[in-house]
């Protein structure tokens, strides 16, 4: 759109801006969206409470493998579960006039524990990231088959690795 210069070249359109969490883990106590809303040029504000109401909302999902999936919503509601949690949408007639809102939108945390370490987050005192799942994992599955302690007893050479992966969107809480 910054390449188009004269008003009739330009279409119709909106510009949208998310407002995100500064913070991995924290209850939303209050979104103040007035602000953003009576700055000229600006069409609308929505907080995922707002967005809620018109949206139809799944329950927990279960697979058959036992894969718990927790509800999730375009914008977080009672709660943020990763740094860059979206919050809540600005529309605009501009880019500018977007961003400009959305620095006016104020957000009230309150800040929870945050563990960013996977395994930290299986001790039983860890923080949950969904409480409605009632634990960390969201699937485990068991296999096995023969005496695996005697095959590395008996094993020539044992070779143990731990595999670190990068943060993934989602976050841990």
């Amino acid at each position: 759109m910054d390449d188009l210069k004269a008003p009739q070249e330009r279409p119709a359109i909106l510009h949208m801006v998310v407002v995100r969490s500064p913070y991995a883990h924290a209850r939303i106590k209050d979104i103040n969206l007035e602000a953003a809303r009576v700055l000229p040029g600006v069409v609308a504000a929505f907080s995922g409470a707002e967005l809620v109401r018109s949206m139809p909302t799944p329950e927990l999902i279960t697979s058959l493998l036992g894969l718990k999936v927790p509800k999730r919503r375009p914008l977080a509601l009672d709660r943020v579960r990763y740094v860059g949690d979206p919050v809540a949408v600005v529309l605009a007639e501009d880019r500018y006039i977007a961003e400009d809102a959305r620095d006016l939108v104020e957000v009230d945390y309150e800040v929870l524990p945050a563990v960013i370490d996977p395994e930290a987050a299986l001790a039983p005192d860890a923080p949950l990231l969904y409480e409605e799942l009632g634990s960390n994992i969201v699937i485990q599955i068991l296999s096995g088959g023969g005496d695996i302690e005697a095959t590395f007893t008996q094993a020539d050479h044992v070779v143990r690795l731990r595999v670190v992966n990068h943060a993934a969107l989602g976050g841990a809480c």
